[in-house]
């Protein structure tokens, strides 16, 4: 029953939620319009009230821990709820439609809402369930938080507009059959123009109340509209925050190379590698946003990251899963940019690279003869690691490269225990030595 749960729970929430705006909606629009419910309407609040109640019941048998704050004793957990929204969550799963009777109006065939039917508003504790919802969702999904903010308020701002209309629908006092949508609509303009500090004038206010309503309204709208766009000005700023900090960089390179008064061939080389980082990586650095993870969350995060490159690599398809686990642990990134020498014949082998992506091709030592070209989940390095040899070619990159590599003193240590694994890369390093030795390398 628990593992259902996990996998279905958040399909619950999300019915919760779609019920929960709906009945926000719908409860101060019956109100104002003092709807008697026909069948379908007293279906719908049976099937409501049901589904709240199964909440209710749900997250007392099975309470769910949402907050790192929160205990882990589902004893404790369901001791919170009771204490603290279990009173609300039933006063909103009761249908008070049907419990406080039928609608009552007033001599002008307007509901009277100082009667037993307001009680139905305490249906509205139920929104209390969109902040449990949008929480949930940020912990859940891959989405930004900013968009999930805006998306936020820009709900509530709506929902209020909904429930400002019905007011000025209910102070209006137009009862009139077959115009109860039209006034509605009209209701709902007036609001519009209201909060956004339009106010055309051509709806105004003309008793006492309906002028106290509209200065609240002017000044919560104001409120809400003067918070909305400066919220909405910075969300959007920071939409896609790593686009912006990657523009502050480059206004930062360019600054560099102004000052300096850099060659422009150089210029145009700086400028096409941070182009190749935000193309690959949105100009992330893989060490610094990991770098505050704790061990096990960055062991999983490079595993995850990492094990594509080395599963490539074919002398490494029958490893154990702790020697390719060590390796990828292990792994180093660097970028080489196009026509970098990544190391040159005769140098002393300490490092065995990984290609993840880009190519290299391997030079004679004069860097006048090509001689094999390597691409996407190849490897080279490893004659000069596992011999205790020179480099035996010259390697050139032809273009941007993402290469990781493990030094000899770390691979020596991995392999250390794998006596099998080691005899078999020592035969492919003299495999390869050997027809480096043909092409006279």
């Amino acid at each position: 029953m628990i593992r259902f749960l996990e996998r279905h729970r958040f399909r619950w929430d999300v019915a919760i939620f779609v019920l929960t705006v709906v009945s926000a909606i719908e409860i101060p629009l019956e109100l104002v319009l003092g709807v008697s419910l026909d069948r379908k309407a007293y279906v719908f609040e049976i099937l409501t009230a049901a589904l709240f109640s199964a909440d209710i019941l749900l997250r007392l048998l099975y309470p769910e821990r949402t907050d790192a704050r929160q205990p882990k004793d589902p004893r404790l957990l369901r001791l919170n709820y009771l204490k603290g929204r279990f009173l609300m969550d039933l006063s909103a799963a009761l249908p008070w439609t049907l419990l406080v009777g039928p609608v009552v109006y007033r001599p002008d065939g307007m509901p009277d809402l100082l009667t037993w039917h307001s009680l139905d508003l305490l249906s509205l504790f139920r929104l209390l369930r969109v902040f449990d919802f949008t929480r949930k969702v940020e912990n859940r999904a891959s989405v930004n938080p900013s968009l999930m903010r805006l998306f936020v308020q820009l709900f509530w701002v709506a929902l209020a507009a909904h429930w400002f209309a019905c007011g000025w629908y209910y102070l209006q006092g137009d009862a009139t059959p077959g115009k109860q949508a039209e006034n509605f609509l009209k209701a709902f303009y007036w609001v519009s123009t209201t909060i956004t500090t339009i106010g055309y004038g051509d709806i105004t206010p003309k008793t006492n109340v309906q002028i106290l309503y509209t200065i609240c309204v002017q000044v919560m709208g104001a409120g809400f509209y003067g918070f909305l766009i400066g919220n909405m000005a910075s969300l959007l700023a920071n939409l896609d925050i790593t686009r912006t900090r990657f523009r502050e960089k480059m206004d930062q390179i360019s600054a560099f190379i102004t000052h300096y008064r850099l060659p422009d061939n150089l210029q145009t080389s700086i400028r096409r590698y941070y182009t190749h980082l935000w193309e690959v990586k949105r100009g992330q650095d893989d060490v610094e946003v990991l770098h505050d993870l704790p061990q096990l969350l960055k062991t999983e995060v490079q595993l995850f990251l990492n094990r594509p490159i080395v599963e490539k690599v074919p002398f490494l398809k029958d490893a154990s899963e702790k020697l390719i686990r060590d390796i990828v642990l292990n792994l180093t990134p660097r970028v080489a940019i196009p026509g970098e020498i990544i190391f040159r014949q005769g140098d002393s082998g300490a490092e065995v690279f990984f290609i993840s992506r880009g190519s290299v091709e391997v030079l004679s030592g004069d860097g006048k003869q090509v001689f094999a070209q390597f691409g996407e989940g190849n490897f080279f390095g490893e004659i000069a690691l596992l011999l205790d040899t020179p480099r035996t070619a010259t390697i050139r990159a032809t273009d941007y490269c993402d290469l990781y590599f493990i030094t000899k003193t770390t691979f020596d240590a991995i392999i250390s225990d794998e006596p099998e694994f080691t005899a078999r890369l020592r035969q492919i390093a003299l495999e390869r030595q050997k027809i480096n030795q043909d092409r006279g390398l």
